[in-house]
């Protein structure tokens, strides 16, 4: 068994799938760490214009707002999703849950936090997003 494990989630349906497999390798004494990236204020805006690169003028703030609201809105529906799923994981005997939402990239973002909290081992769905 391991001590602590990573579970990066994305909402797709394949979650599912990794979820079955925490069920099934955590111990009792094993801390689960699930995590969802979100966008960053520069991944919304390197997508609205299209990786070209602009000034901030008074319509760049009004643009960083919006991908702040964007980012508010996903942080969220992240937040609420990894909360469901750490009373699902403690429902089928996981013994300790905790939850990350961070905004980044994903592979930096699992890298980063399989460090920070020396993790044994990392679940993920292999198609998702």
């Amino acid at each position: 068994m391991y001590d602590k494990i990573l579970v990066t989630l994305d909402g797709s349906d394949l979650d599912g799938s990794a979820l079955a497999e925490i069920a099934r390798v955590a111990g009792p004494e094993t801390t689960v760490i699930v995590a969802e990236v979100v966008d960053s204020v520069g991944q919304i805006l390197t997508r609205i214009s299209g990786g070209a690169r602009f000034a901030l003028s008074e319509a760049g703030e009004t643009t960083v707002d919006a991908a702040e609201v964007v980012i508010a809105h996903q942080r969220a529906g992240a937040e609420g999703y990894l909360e469901a799923v750490r009373k699902l994981l403690l429902s089928r005997g996981v013994a300790s849950v905790t939850t990350r939402v961070s905004e980044c990239t994903p592979g930096p973002m699992v890298v980063c936090l399989a460090d920070e909290e020396n993790v044994d081992v990392i679940v993920m769905a292999t198609h998702g997003r």
